[in-house]
Order: structure tokens, then C-alpha cells, then sequence
């Protein structure tokens, strides 16, 4: 029989997530799908995430990775234990990339992985700015 896979219902990438102890409400500051670098090689800005989920019908661990090209992963974030929930038990997570190397212009993305399954990949491209060294 084969386990029910968590369900991803949002991914939104920013420039800061944070999150308000007292509401527990996330907020979003900066929202984007794509990223300019200066020069390549180079280093990225802080990347925010905002991640909804639900079906987390058992307990294991949500893992976040950086990715160029689907394959070369790049930043592994401390994996998060997330409890066993209900089926229609919506879970939320926010949190800061802190700056990771690029080496060049292309496809990117960041995972967001059940354990070791691969949940969902969100794509992104990383271009130089207009007159950008090596891009």
C-alpha cells in the first residue's frame, strides 16, 4: 500500500519572513519568483520562505534545500520535526536562507522534501544585472 505523500498548497519566496510570537501570524516582506545577483561568481541575498502544507499523516522531518538545476544542491536547511496531523490539519513554516554561493546565471529552486521525498520543487531564475561581471 503506498503512504500518502504531504500535500503543498503554497510556497511564496521573499526577502524576510517573520513570524509574530504573540498572533502567530507570518508576514511576507518582499515577495519574488526570480533574482538578480551583481557578479558571478557571487553570493545570494537572504532568501525568505513561507511554506503551507497539509495530509502530514505522519511524523518526519521538513527539510528544505537550494538547488541549481534540480540536481546540485547547494543549502541544506536543519531539518524541522513536524508532528503527525490530521488529514485536513493545515501546517505553516517560515524561515530565512541565509546567503548561499551562486556560480553562475541559470534555473534554480528550492525543494521542500517529507523525509527524503521530494514534496514539490519551486523554480526560480538567478540573472545577472544589466552590466553584471561574468554573467
Amino acid at each position: 500500500m503506498q503512504r500518502e505523500r504531504p500535500l503543498l498548497h503554497s510556497i511564496v519566496m521573499c526577502d524576510h519572513v517573520y513570524r509574530d510570537a504573540g498572533s502567530g501570524k507570518f508576514y511576507l516582506l518582499g515577495t519574488f519568483t526570480n533574482m538578480m545577483v551583481r557578479e558571478f561568481p557571487g553570493i545570494s541575498p537572504q532568501i525568505g520562505f513561507y511554506i503551507s502544507a497539509s495530509h502530514w499523516i505522519t511524523e518526519q522531518h521538513l527539510n528544505i534545500h537550494v538547488v541549481k538545476e534540480s540536481i546540485d544542491v547547494i543549502v541544506k536547511m536543519p531539518g524541522i520535526l513536524v508532528p503527525k496531523q490530521e488529514h485536513n490539519v493545515k501546517i505553516e513554516f517560515g524561515g530565512n536562507l541565509p546567503p548561499f554561493p551562486i556560480k553562475e546565471a541559470g534555473r534554480y529552486g528550492i525543494q521542500v522534501l517529507a523525509g527524503l521525498e521530494l514534496i514539490h520543487e519551486f523554480p526560480f531564475q538567478v540573472n545577472g544585472l544589466p552590466g553584471s561581471i561574468g554573467g
